[in-house]
């Protein structure tokens, strides 16, 4: 029998203190790519933007370079639904792909466990958003252990030393997640 797992343990501040500020950019990628399948699922006209922001990030780190993620944060900024934006649904899972992407990019210019932390908790409240039901019984549920699993096995792989291995995790995670949000759609329509 598996452990269930909690947010605040998997995502502790001195786990991410931990952390170089280059790892702590990965984790940001990640955590951002685990949403993107779902963002692309419902929002494939506008997913392009959303996906070359998420590019520069995993392609730059934390580099020591300047960074010229301002344009791309801009554009971001315009993907982000506010509370007239359709399908309340589809709104969530648009506020939270956006939302780590900005994040993913405020950790790219700043490292901070605070912007990671962040990040993680767009996937974490998204799968809380979809697990629905009693709250007691929220953190339990397939979805949000799905999360919580794709943000530790991130975790686990840096602290590994396997930073390379990182974004195929999270992809993978991400392809679990998005059959989840598509069959919670279906069974809304």
């Amino acid at each position: 029998m598996t452990t269930s797992l909690k947010y605040d343990i998997v995502c502790a501040s001195a786990r991410l203190e931990a952390l170089s500020d280059t790892n702590r950019v990965a984790i940001a990628c990640a955590s951002a790519e685990t949403l993107f399948p779902s963002y692309l699922t419902l929002f494939a006209e506008t997913a392009d933007q959303l996906r070359s922001t998420l590019d520069v990030l995993w392609q730059t780190g934390a580099s020591t370079a300047p960074l010229d993620l301002e344009k791309f944060i801009e554009g971001l900024r315009e993907l982000y639904p506010d509370e007239d934006d359709g399908y309340y649904f589809d709104a969530a899972v648009a506020q939270n792909a956006v939302g780590a992407v900005l994040f993913a990019a405020s950790t790219a210019l700043n490292a901070t466990t605070a912007n990671v932390r962040e990040t993680t908790l767009q996937v974490y409240e998204l799968a809380y958003f979809l697990a629905g039901g009693s709250y007691d019984l929220r953190d339990s549920s397939l979805v949000v252990q799905t999360a919580l699993r794709s943000i530790d096995g991130s975790l686990q792989l840096v602290e590994e030393g396997r930073v390379h291995s990182i974004r195929e995790h999270s992809e993978e995670a991400g392809r679990e997640l998005k059959a989840i949000v598509v069959a919670a759609r279906s069974a809304l329509a």
